[in-house]
């Protein structure tokens, strides 16, 4: 269970619902609470990979085991400081447009 100072925290659950600012800190707290222990995939955003680095978090990336790797560019892997070895970037770009085809010439 967790610590009554962590009353938010999931008791037998990862979280999973989509992140918000508040969610995300929450995340990190709860990172911080177990130790990051337990996961085999994290997707974090580039400024806090660093960070997650420093607090031994997330462990480099084993190269050899990811023969596809090659096919990304050295620059998009180094893009954040302190990220190179230890992510991959998965996506770039991606934007949605919705919009009411009813309101819309």
């Amino acid at each position: 269970m967790p610590p009554a100072c962590c009353p938010w925290a999931p008791a037998r659950r990862r979280l999973t619902r989509p992140a918000t600012p508040a969610s995300l800190h929450r995340r990190a707290a709860w990172y911080f609470w177990t130790g990051a222990v337990g996961y085999d995939l994290v997707i974090v955003n580039g400024i806090n990979v660093d960070s997650y680095r420093k607090r031994g978090w997330i462990a480099p990336l084993d190269e050899a085991r990811l023969p596809n790797l090659k096919y990304v560019e050295r620059h998009w892997r180094d893009a954040f400081e302190g990220a190179s070895g230890y992510g991959a970037p998965y996506f770039w770009g991606t934007l949605g447009i919705a919009y009411r085809q009813d309101l819309v010439e």
